[in-house]
């Protein structure tokens, strides 16, 4: 895991992003204050593009995570598979027709990278990072913060997963730095930013630290190299 002060714009383009997929408002379902208890049991609000707009309940952190964990899958599974049909299209549907049309589809194939893409399972952390990241939003907010939300967003290279609260946020960069030079004792707070620490992915905060964006890659690209149209 690297930590980056990247702008959204950049995330954006290192992801390829192109479609909004989930967007979950969070609030919990019972009258606590942020600083005690936890986000669960929450009424979670949803809306995608995938499903219709609908409220549903969740009663523990396990269980929410468990469906986030399948549909991060499922959508790795249909990265790879709508990148595999275009290419399959490009390379075969329509045949070029002139030496102009061939160039055309030998640029496609190239701007590709002659790469396809294969689905990688979702990382059993990433999903641990995620619900650590929404709780610390949460119990460790200040009493204005209402709701926590989180965004899915669904490039060619993957997803880069929002979290976001109206509270007043804090000072990642000092706590960052301070973590990794801190030792072994480190306080429990920020306990999910060093299980992220030694992951594979990228997270990046916002100002004034009560938004945090994570780039994760759930493809991978394989070399094969296409046979060109005669």
């Amino acid at each position: 895991m690297v930590f980056k002060n990247l702008r959204l714009d950049e995330l954006y383009r290192e992801t390829g992003i192109n479609k909004r997929v989930l967007f979950d408002t969070l609030k919990p379902s019972d009258k606590t204050t942020p600083g005690s208890g936890s986000l669960f049991p929450a009424n979670i609000e949803r809306k995608s593009r995938l499903f219709p707009e609908e409220y549903v309940k969740y009663n523990s952190s396990c269980s929410y995570m468990q469906d986030l964990r399948e549909f991060l899958e499922f959508r790795n599974i249909c990265i790879a598979r709508e990148r595999d049909l275009y290419l399959y299209n490009a390379k075969f549907v329509p045949p070029p027709k002139n030496i102009n049309e061939l160039r055309k589809l030998e640029e496609k194939l190239i701007s590709n990278g002659y790469k396809r893409l294969r689905p990688k399972r979702t990382l059993l952390g990433l999903t641990t990072v995620i619900s650590g990241l929404l709780e610390n939003s949460f119990v460790h907010g200040n009493k204005k913060l209402s709701e926590v939300r989180l965004i899915i967003d669904e490039g060619s290279k993957g997803h880069l997963i929002t979290i976001e609260d109206n509270g007043d946020g804090f000072n990642y960069s000092s706590v960052i730095g301070w973590l990794r030079g801190a030792g072994k004792e480190r306080h429990n707070k920020i306990r999910t930013i060093r299980l992220a620490d030694s992951l594979d992915f990228i997270i990046s905060y916002e100002d004034p630290g009560n938004t945090v964006h994570i780039k994760y890659s759930g493809v991978e690209e394989i070399e094969e190299k296409l046979a060109r149209t005669k």
